[in-house]
This record gives structure tokens, C-alpha cells and sequence, in this order.
């Protein structure tokens, strides 16, 4: 990844890390558990969900894309599709379903603890981008409907569902 793409992308999971610190800390403690009226997640399922997800696709990423055979086709075959998931991820008119694994289980009944996880895991996905050495564009994976993404694009992946899941959290609420 080279230093633009790596500022880039600090940038952007600082700046959704803030987003949903705000989301979760403006909450309501007598909202914080209750369904909305449309039937979905309430704040603290939204907040678990994130939790869960942040771990996850660092975890996918490290040890499924980049245990992947290198391929430096993938650069050029991907190169511009960074916009892609950045757009697909911000489309909220598009519901898209969940994964079984990043399902909430009512796990973050307090909202410290919601808080206080999310941040643990942005912290450690935070430096393993300040760290990260690998050639991420050489590594791809599937992604349901966005297709072949590379590593790099996971990586994108996770700070833009972060954005896209702060509003979720706060109009639960609501």
C-alpha cells in the first residue's frame, strides 16, 4: 500500500471510530435496548454488530485474503475498485444481510462496554495498518455481491461499515 492509500485509510477508520464513539456515547441509557418500530437492531445490536465485525474482517483479512496465493494481477485487475466498495458500503438503500457470525447476540447490554470494545478493536485495526507491510493489492478474496476485492479493499471495508452503521445506531434510538 503505498503512503497515500495508508494516510487514506488511518484517515478514514479514525474518522468513523469518532462517528460511532459519538453514535454509541449520545444514546439514550433507557433507548439504548430498545427495537425500533420497524423491526430492526436497536443500538446496542447495531453497536455488537460493529464490535463484531471489526475483529472479523481483520481477522478474515490476516489469515483467509492474505494467506491467498500472492498475485500481482490482482492490482491491476482491482485497480479503481476501492470507489466500489466505498459507494456499495454507503448505499443505504440497499439493505444488505449480515453474515450468521456478526449477528448481534445481546452482548453489549451496557453501552461502556460497547464503547470501550469497539475502540479496543479499531485501536488494534488502526496499527496493523500503520504496521502493515504486506502487498495487499496482490491478495483477493470473494465478497458476496462486490465480487473479487483485495486486501486493501477489506480494509476499506471496515471503516466505511463503520460509517454506515453510526446513523443506524442513532436513529434506533430515536
Amino acid at each position: 500500500m503505498s503512503e497515500d492509500e495508508r494516510n487514506l485509510l488511518v484517515e478514514m477508520l479514525e474518522t468513523s471510530r469518532e462517528r460511532v464513539r459519538a453514535a454509541i456515547e449520545t444514546v439514550p441509557e433507557e433507548l439504548w435496548r430498545r427495537k425500533p418500530a420497524d423491526g430492526g437492531w436497536s443500538a446496542a445490536e447495531c453497536a455488537e454488530h460493529l464490535v463484531l465485525a471489526e475483529e472479523s474482517f481483520l481477522d478474515i483479512i490476516r489469515n483467509r485474503v492474505l494467506a491467498s496465493p500472492t498475485d500481482p494481477v490482482f492490482a491491476v485487475q482491482l485497480k479503481g475498485k476501492d470507489g466500489v466498495v466505498v459507494q456499495a458500503m454507503q448505499d443505504c438503500s440497499v439493505k444488505h444481510a449480515t453474515f450468521d457470525f456478526l449477528m448481534p447476540k445481546g452482548a453489549m447490554a451496557d453501552r461502556r462496554i460497547a464503547v470501550d470494545e469497539f475502540l479496543r478493536r479499531r485501536s488494534g485495526t488502526l496499527h496493523y495498518v500503520r504496521e502493515c507491510s504486506e502487498p495487499l493489492h496482490h491478495h483477493a478474496q470473494e465478497l458476496g455481491p462486490l465480487g473479487l476485492i483485495d486486501a486493501y479493499q477489506w480494509l476499506l471495508l471496515i471503516a466505511v461499515h463503520s460509517e454506515r452503521h453510526a446513523p443506524q445506531i442513532q436513529s434506533a434510538a430515536a
